[in-house]
Parts: C-alpha cells; sequence; structure tokens
C-alpha cells in the first residue's frame, strides 16, 4: 500500500517487501505530528492516532538501513468545533470573550470571523468581540485551520437599553409615599439606581 485513508484509532496491516537481501525483516515507524500513532511489535499491524491529519508509514530494512519504503495514511474523522458561550446578550459596543474547542482535528486552533454585514469585529488570535453600533441578532464563527471546513458558532443578540418608570404621572398630598416600579430592558442586569 502506498496510500490509504483510515478513521480514528482504526487499524491497518502493512506489508513490506525487501528484494536483493536475505534478511527480509524490517523496522516500523510512523512519522508526523505529536501523536501519528503506532504500530504493534514487527509485524507492520499500524493502528490511528484519534485525532486527523497526514502521517508517514515507514519500512526500514533491518539489513540496510538506506534501504525505505514509505506509504502515506490520510486519517479522517468526525471534526466538531463548539464556540463558548453558545449564546450572549450584548450592548451596542458591548465586548465578550469567546473560545473554541476543536476535537477530532489534529490542530486545534481557529480562525474567528463574524457573519453578516456590519455584524461587529473580532480578533482572529483572541476570540475578542466587538458588538456593532446597531441593535439586532449576529452571529460569531469559529472555522478550524486545518481543514477549512468544520466551524462552530455562537448568537449574539445585540440590544438597546430601555428604561420606563411606572407609573409615568403622579399626584400626591404632601408627605404622602408612592412606589415607582421600573422596567429595564435590552440587558441581562436590570438594577438601576434611583
Amino acid at each position: 500500500l502506498e496510500a490509504v485513508a483510515l478513521a480514528p484509532n482504526a487499524t491497518q496491516l502493512f506489508n513490506a517487501t525487501v528484494s536483493g537481501a536475505g534478511n527480509k525483516a524490517v523496522t516500523w515507524t510512523v512519522q508526523g505530528g505529536d501523536e501519528p500513532g503506532s504500530f504493534t511489535g514487527s509485524s507492520g499491524l499500524y493502528t490511528a492516532p484519534a485525532l486527523s491529519g497526514v502521517f508517514t508509514v515507514v519500512a526500514t530494512s533491518d539489513l540496510d538501513d538506506h534501504r525505505v519504503g514509505t506509504a502515506t495514511v490520510t486519517v479522517t474523522g468526525p471534526v466538531t468545533v463548539t464556540v463558548t458561550p453558545a449564546q450572549v446578550n450584548l450592548l451596542p459596543g458591548g465586548t465578550q470573550t469567546f473560545t473554541a474547542t476543536v476535537e477530532g482535528a489534529a490542530s486545534t486552533t481557529v480562525e474567528w470571523s463574524g457573519v453578516g454585514t456590519n455584524s461587529g469585529t473580532i480578533e482572529s488570535d483572541t476570540g475578542v468581540y466587538t458588538a456593532p453600533p446597531t441593535a439586532g441578532n449576529y452571529t460569531v464563527k469559529a472555522t478550524n485551520r486545518s481543514n477549512g471546513v468544520t466551524e462552530g458558532t455562537a448568537k449574539v443578540t445585540v440590544s438597546q437599553v430601555g428604561l420606563s418608570i411606572a407609573p409615568d404621572t403622579v399626584t400626591l398630598d404632601q408627605g404622602a409615599s408612592q412606589l415607582f416600579q421600573p422596567s429595564v430592558t435590552g440587558t441581562t442586569n436590570p438594577s438601576i439606581t434611583w
């Protein structure tokens, strides 16, 4: 086999043919990434890593280490990107730091972006999002850099803060009291100062 595609943690038996030498034994190794998978003894039985990636299987002759054969292993599996928090409410111009968790990929880095016109800005390295000045519903997206396809999203609701007081007009006798009820909208923090 010169090339093979495997699922994460799958196994594949490789065979090496050594010609022109009495000793046909080889030593199996695999290269590429921090966790390229492993071989079981000298049998050529390869176990793929848990993460996706492209790796190189190497068979080296025990008689002559200059005799080398290689095969390419492409490990592909379900890649997921999860953005935290998944949903936030912000004021216009407010900020929120998002984090992305990547599973099943050789690279855990992501590219951040905002979806939509005038949807705010996000720093590609830190995940710090700044809401736009206009109220509305927006989406923050993190795309896995290893395949450029898999993405995770978070929803952002940008709201103007509204405050009303009831009753809005009252006539009181001297020394009388009145309870006013505030109503705060557009924020998760309803506290006010009288």
